[in-house]
């Protein structure tokens, strides 16, 4: 009886380390693998759509913290500064209850593509909630990441949409992946507060 080769189970090999920086390093390296196809691709649904199929059910936020975790490793291994954005489309209920779902969908996917054109290629977009956009920015100073956010504002006013509120912050050494993006959160809450 002849055995076919792709019938036979391979085992899995796990690799031994020697310490518990030898297991974080693979592990980066892993992801980094893993993530050169969602920091490459299309804005947030090519970052979704980069996990497998299954992560295209899910929300977009899973994947995007998963590269911004590795984004504030390399900032803390290079030393180099990390900008994060937390934006809000500012009325999305009101054009949600006048024009429909549609439209609001619409006008949410336009603020992305937006934000993908002015951070991409050397920063990540995703989208974190239902009208919310996390942009981070690694190598970039705080006025910069500002003056990409206006820009990506005017742009869309010009096309049409609505103007969006964002909060920025830059990494700090105590900072998690979720903290830095309430950080944010809380950046922009003020501003609306404000504005």
């Amino acid at each position: 009886m002849k055995v076919d080769d792709h019938a036979v189970p391979l085992l899995k090999v796990q690799p031994v380390f020697r310490s518990r920086r030898a297991r974080s390093r693979w592990h980066m390296t892993w992801l980094a693998r893993r993530t050169v196809v969602l920091m490459d691709s299309d804005g947030a649904t090519g970052v979704a759509r980069g996990f497998g199929r299954w992560a295209s059910r899910m929300a977009r936020r899973w994947p995007g913290m998963v590269v911004l975790t590795l984004l504030v490793w390399r900032s803390r291994q290079t030393g180099k500064s990390l900008v994060v954005s937390f934006s809000d489309i500012d009325g999305l209920t009101a054009i949600d209850r006048s024009l429909g779902r549609r439209q609001a969908s619409s006008v949410v996917e336009a603020m992305g593509v937006q934000l993908s054109a002015h951070v991409r290629p050397k920063g990540l977009v995703f989208r974190y909630g239902g009208d919310e956009w996390v942009c981070a920015m690694p190598n970039s100073e705080l006025l910069t990441a500002r003056q990409l956010m206006s820009q990506a504002r005017a742009a869309l006013l010009k096309a049409g949409g609505p103007t969006f509120t964002s909060g920025l912050v830059e990494l700090q050494a105590d900072d998690t992946p979720y903290s830095v993006v309430r950080r944010a959160e809380i950046e922009m809450l003020s501003g609306k507060a404000v504005g």
